[in-house]
């Protein structure tokens, strides 16, 4: 990934919100690709999940992407 590259999100059907905005483009894009990124949740923090999906997949109606801690 080149630093200079200019995207607008939110122009996408992901619009970058709360601390998603701050991840570096590479964490989410392994390839060159731009496609095929997961949108839900699970595609990036199944592993994380301190609730081993116990809770289900609505984070969000707990957690906020400003912070895990927040809501």
């Amino acid at each position: 990934w080149r630093e200079d590259v200019a995207f607008d999100h939110d122009l996408t059907a992901f619009a970058l919100v709360g601390l998603h905005v701050a991840v570096p483009c590479h964490e989410c894009h392994v390839s060159a690709a731009y496609k095929g990124v997961a949108q839900e949740w699970v595609g990036c923090h199944q592993r994380s999940d301190k609730h081993k999906g116990a809770l289900g997949r609505a984070c969000e109606a707990c957690h906020s992407p400003n912070g895990w801690q927040l809501w």
